[in-house]
C-alpha cells in the first residue's frame, strides 16, 4: 500500500513539472504568424466600422494588444526572439486627445 501511495505521489509531480514547462516552439511561431495574419485586418475593420462606439473599439483594440502582449511574453519563455508590438495597433490604443474649450 505503501508503494502505491508514493507511485502516486511521484506520478503527480511528474504531472505538475510537465505543465510548468516552456511553451512548444512551433505552436509559438504559428500563433505569431495568425496574429500577423489576422490583426492588423481586424484592426482596420474596427476603426472602421460605424456600428461600433468609442468604447466597443477601444475594447477590441485592447483585447489585440493582450494578444500581442501575451504572445511576446510566451515568445520570451519559448527563448524566440520577441516581436516588437505592432505600432498601429499600439497607436490605435491610445486615447484620442481631446480638443482644449
Amino acid at each position: 500500500m505503501k508503494r502505491i501511495a508514493v507511485i502516486l505521489v511521484l506520478l503527480s509531480l511528474c504531472g505538475c513539472f510537465c505543465g510548468c514547462a516552456a511553451p512548444n516552439e512551433a505552436f509559438v511561431r504559428a500563433e505569431r504568424a495568425t496574429f500577423a495574419a489576422i490583426a492588423p485586418e481586424y484592426l482596420g475593420y474596427v476603426l472602421a466600422d460605424p456600428a461600433l462606439d468609442d468604447t466597443d473599439k477601444q475594447l477590441r483594440v485592447a483585447n489585440l494588444m493582450l494578444w500581442d502582449v501575451g504572445l511576446a511574453e510566451e515568445e520570451r519563455n519559448a527563448d524566440l526572439p520577441v516581436t516588437p508590438p505592432n505600432p498601429d495597433i499600439d497607436a490605435a490604443g491610445k486615447p484620442a486627445s481631446k480638443p482644449a474649450e
